[in-house]
């Protein structure tokens, strides 16, 4: 290990000239399905983005206004979920929480997805374009946990991921390979975390 590198899982996080960096190896089977995932989600924000509903007022003042109603899609409807889930005895009526989240969905859901769609397109235009090492800037990093955090996101809504879920299925299984991914990325999401942080 060289002086000032830390390593934390198959990250590892390195001081040069340029500043501190983190570096980490990626084989092509891997680099495609972080594309493959990347491209959908992606697609689903800008989709999301496109279909915003338009108005005057908002035409006149610059400030989007953003959908009432959640997706109907379960990968999209997780990663853009609603802003206000009642506590018990809250004493919020089952329709005044759907109204309360839909004024607030119309309200944040545009700087919401532009973060995320931010998050994102950093991600894949970092990736390396062959098997190799992809390297980071701190920034570029920060990115990435935010991205990482929402292909594991989409990828566990769609395998209907829950506590109770076994860490391996069946090899035979049709989620087998997919729930691996999820795994996977769910690691290098928290030990890239680690590594900014330590």
């Amino acid at each position: 290990m060289a002086r000032g590198e830390i390593r934390v899982g198959p990250w590892r996080r390195t001081d040069s000239g340029d500043g501190q960096q983190i570096r980490i190896q990626f084989a092509e089977h891997e680099l495609q399905v972080l594309r493959a995932l990347s491209r959908s989600v992606l697609g689903w924000f800008a989709e999301r983005r496109q279909s915003e509903p338009s108005d005057e007022l908002s035409e006149l003042t610059g400030i989007r206004i953003g959908h009432a109603e959640p997706p109907t899609g379960v990968a999209l409807r997780r990663l853009l979920p609603d802003m206000h889930r009642p506590d018990d005895g809250d004493g919020r009526e089952e329709r005044e929480t759907r109204e309360l989240n839909s004024a607030m969905r119309s309200l944040h859901e545009p700087e919401v997805l532009e973060a995320k769609e931010g998050f994102g397109r950093v991600f894949a235009a970092s990736l390396p374009e062959h098997a190799g090492e992809a390297v980071l800037s701190m920034d570029e990093a920060r990115s990435w946990v935010a991205a990482l955090n929402d292909l594991r996101l989409t990828l566990g809504s769609i395998l209907d991921i829950t506590p109770d879920t076994p860490e391996q299925l069946p090899p035979g299984h049709p989620h087998a390979a997919q729930l691996g991914v999820y795994h996977w990325l769910t690691v290098l999401q928290e030990s890239l975390l680690i590594a900014l942080t330590r």
